[in-house]
């Protein structure tokens, strides 16, 4: 089965939240995800990652405003730059060890 993008999640605008031990809300744009991990450990992980990954997303778009640009932040993760800044952060996060 092919999988599809089903949109995009603007990260400097979303609201993280853990609801138990294993699960994440993301919620962003008036829509609402839920996500489970296999452990608390790895919730930890994710939630972390998402979290440095929302901060540099917010120091991108506060940088771009800084600079005069007006490129909508949509285009950011349009052109594959979440995948990026979430990447990075999770090699970050299992390089660390949190």
């Amino acid at each position: 089965m092919a999988h599809t993008c089903r949109g995009t999640i603007n990260l400097a605008t979303a609201h993280i939240d853990t609801e138990d031990a294993c699960n994440i809300v993301l919620s962003s744009g008036g829509r609402t995800y839920h996500l489970k991990a296999s452990t608390e450990v790895e919730r930890q992980r994710w939630v972390t990652a998402l979290e440095l990954a929302k901060a540099k997303a917010i120091r991108m778009m506060n940088d771009q405003s800084d600079n005069g640009k007006t490129a909508p932040l949509t285009h950011c993760y349009q052109s594959g730059k979440v995948n990026g800044l979430l990447s990075e952060a999770l090699h970050h996060v299992y390089r660390v060890g949190v």
